[in-house]
């Protein structure tokens, strides 16, 4: 993404949706919180 490491921990929020197919998961779907990841490393501004 052309964004230099800060080195510093973020949290992010992650929801995971799975699809089951007999008892196994047969597809995955993982949906970060992108704004506040983006937020956390400065690439826009966080909400005042």
């Amino acid at each position: 993404m052309g964004i230099p490491p800060t080195g510093k921990p973020i949290n992010v929020w992650l929801i995971v949706i799975s699809r089951f197919v007999d008892g196994k998961i047969a597809e995955e779907w993982e949906l970060p919180d992108a704004l506040s990841m983006m937020q956390q490393i400065g690439l826009i501004p966080a909400r005042p």
